[in-house]
């Protein structure tokens, strides 16, 4: 069952406060206002108990899913979900034999990340048939051209000697399901 705590963000001594307060006013102020204070007692402990646990979502430990089951990885924190099934949205840019994958918010990586582009299937570096032509159009036009993917894959980061041309990679992002491409001038 889906927890309603995300939908309260009142630290759990509230709710006790208020509760404590109520009673005092209530029982001082007249004897048949009891029924009414233990109605309150009983929806404030309720709001109480479903209050814990916010904490954590507060500070934003929360990973947004995509699909409900896949989680979102930003660029940057790909290390974070080496080997795991991951959605992810990212530039792919390059020149030459030299491409790689490339953080959608404009900002460096820290440390450096430098992740090659490959798919699963029997060749790791031909895109779906789909989307070939726009890799393609890429490729050929690369100094005014770059590709924004959104993609379902894996991180891995094992080999000794790097991806891509020559090693220059250091990572590299396999991925089981191309959704979307998209080709921007620069």
């Amino acid at each position: 069952m889906p927890s309603l705590s995300k939908y309260f963000r009142v630290p759990a001594i509230i709710p006790f406060i208020i509760t404590v307060t109520a009673g005092v006013i209530l029982s001082v102020t007249h004897e048949r206002n009891f029924r009414m204070f233990k109605l309150l007692s009983i929806t404030i402990c309720c709001w109480m108990l479903l209050s814990c646990g916010t904490t954590k979502e507060a500070k934003g430990n929360s990973v947004k899913m995509f699909r409900d089951s896949i989680p979102i990885a930003p660029f940057c924190d790909l290390p974070h979900y080496t080997g795991t099934t991951v959605y992810l949205k990212s530039y792919y840019a390059g020149i030459d034999e030299y491409w790689s994958l490339d953080n959608i918010e404009k900002k460096p990586c820290k440390p450096n990340l430098t992740v090659d582009l490959q798919f699963s299937g029997t060749n790791p570096f031909d895109p779906p048939a789909k989307f070939q032509s726009l890799f393609l159009k890429a490729h050929e036009n690369y100094h005014n051209t770059y590709l924004l993917i959104e993609a379902i894959g894996v991180f891995e980061n094992d080999s000794k000697t790097g991806y891509g041309h020559l090693g220059s990679n250091k990572s590299r992002f396999v991925v089981s399901e191309l959704l979307n491409v998209t080709l921007f001038k620069r």
